[in-house]
């Protein structure tokens, strides 16, 4: 809401193609960093080693392995570790994780984004969303429709981030005119 005001735009994603897409097309003209979920980036790295390795001690050292190319973004050391696999069809539910890299990889310098001071986890966004919206718009009884439900969330937004004076100034200024 209101992110045309904003200096930086950040898109935290677990890679899927249309949030690339929606970034191309919404904040096309903005200054818009994209950050891989590191969550995500470690969750399949697992499942891909869940997948190309055998026992569960050589499961568990290539996917520490990799986790660590990931969270140090060396991105090109993995993709040469990986790329055996990049034509290896997975079972489902498993990615091909060379592919995955690939597809992503500006989006992976960890060392950059948290130098910044940007969050490369979702948690914190998972969480607030929970706190934001599921704990006020889900209550028993509540019906939103797009506009209602997006004014009382930029409202409870305001108070939680203890900015409502803005709102009440806003108020007595047209109240006042």
């Amino acid at each position: 809401n209101d992110w045309v005001r904003c200096s930086k735009v950040v898109i935290l994603s677990d890679g899927a193609a249309w949030i690339k897409t929606a970034k191309q097309t919404v904040f096309n003209r903005k200054n818009v960093i994209q950050i891989l979920d590191l969550f995500h980036a470690k969750e399949n790295a697992g499942k891909f080693a869940n997948e190309v390795r055998y026992t569960a001690k050589q499961r568990k050292q290539y996917a520490d392995h990799l986790c660590d190319l990931i969270e140090q973004g060396k991105v090109d050391d993995l993709l040469k570790e990986l790329e055996t696999y990049k034509d290896r069809k997975m079972n489902p539910g498993v990615p091909n994780l060379y592919t995955y890299v690939v597809n992503n990889k500006d989006n992976m310098d960890y060392p950059k984004y948290k130098k910044e001071g940007l969050f490369v986890g979702s948690g914190a966004m998972e969480s607030a969303n929970i706190y934001m919206m599921q704990n006020r718009m889900k209550l028993q009884g509540m019906r939103w429709n797009v506009e209602t439900g997006r004014y009382m969330l930029c409202m409870k937004s305001y108070h939680e981030s203890h900015t409502w004076d803005c709102v009440e100034d806003t108020l007595r200024c047209t109240t006042l005119t």
